[in-house]
């Protein structure tokens, strides 16, 4: 293939489409080029083409409206909220201690004093 085309398999590697409806959706709503057919089953796009349609598309989405909006906005106040009691409750606790060490293994049984010792008497 020349460079500077592109078949639908380079652009599903460059994350541009991910199927063939979404390719279909994007030319019928958002205007994406339509490319040329170079035999029955091949279709092909130019580099030039593509770079000017991804130039073309805006870089942030419109801004949110309605209940959208409102439950993003309660929950950057709820996270702040979250945030600034965790910092409160962090400055109100004592200095860490260092920890004390467990001890390991079975707890030892105590010998016993009150057993009479036969070597001793």
């Amino acid at each position: 293939m020349a460079k500077g085309w592109l078949r639908f398999s380079h652009l599903q590697a460059r994350n541009i489409v991910g199927s063939w409806a979404q390719l279909r959706r994007l030319q019928e709503k958002h205007g994406f080029p339509a490319g040329r057919m170079i035999s029955p089953n091949i279709r092909i796009w130019s580099e030039e083409e593509i770079d000017a349609y991804i130039a073309a598309c805006p870089v942030e989405g419109p801004p949110m409206r309605g209940s959208a909006r409102q439950k993003y906005e309660r929950r950057l106040a709820a996270e702040a909220e979250a945030a600034l009691a965790e910092n409160q409750q962090q400055q109100q606790q004592p200095a860490p201690q260092a920890p004390t060490r467990a001890p390991r293994g079975p707890p030892r049984k105590p010998k016993n004093l009150d057993s009479t010792d036969t070597a001793s008497a």
